[in-house]
Order: structure tokens, then C-alpha cells, then sequence
């Protein structure tokens, strides 16, 4: 499920949490992502891949630093999104890890400021 899908539901229990120009924004950069990792091709080398990881989580720490919303479990959510679009585009996620020397939950770890 995309955590967007899951802010939506938490926004009807405490509407303060998301704003509706966080959300769009939000679906956004995931939409870029997807569509970037859909367009890799059938062996697509670990500097491909790291570059749409850096992107997607660049452009989260921009969001987050104009609306200051990402906590633990977004992160965990964003990261296990990240993950399992890699990994659903046939990227074997704890090999790339491992080649470049980090644990699989470290793979936006050089980037990421949330």
C-alpha cells in the first residue's frame, strides 16, 4: 500500500497531520518514482537504481522540510515503499545493498535527512 493510502486514513482520525497540498504534493514524487522505476530497463546497473533512490528521498527531505511531517513511521513507510517497488520491478534489493557495502534498510541512508 502506498503511504499515501495510509496518511489519507490516519488524516480522517486527525485531519491536522496531512494537508491536502502535502498529499498531492506527496503522491507526486511517488508517481516519479514509479514511473522512473518502471522505465528501467531488464538489467538496469546499480547506479541507475541508486539514482532514483536519491531522488525519490531528496525530494522527500524537501517536503519534509517545508511541512515537517515525516516521523518514524512515515519513514519506515517510505522506505518499505521504496523497497518494495525496487524489489517488485525485479531489482534484488539486498544485493544492491550488499554491493555497495550497506545493510538493505540503509539504501537511502546517504540522502536522507528525514
Amino acid at each position: 500500500m502506498r503511504p499515501t493510502t495510509r496518511w489519507r486514513d490516519r488524516l480522517a482520525r486527525q485531519p491536522e497531520l496531512y494537508p491536502t497540498e502535502l498529499l498531492e504534493a506527496a503522491d507526486a514524487v511517488l508517481d516519479a518514482f514509479d514511473s522512473e522505476v518502471a522505465a528501467l530497463g531488464d538489467a538496469p546497473s546499480d547506479a541507475e537504481v541508486v539514482a532514483r533512490v536519491e531522488r525519490v528521498v531528496t525530494a522527500f527531505n524537501d517536503l519534509d522540510e517545508r511541512h515537517g511531517f515525516i516521523e518514524t513511521i512515515e519513514r519506515e513507510e517510505l522506505c518499505d515503499h521504496i523497497d518494495a517497488v525496487l524489489t517488485a520491478r525485479g531489482v534484488d534489493v539486498e544485493a544492491l545493498a550488499g554491493r555497495a557495502g550497506i545493510g538493505r534498510w540503509e539504501l537511502t541512508d546517504a540522502w536522507r535527512d528525514w
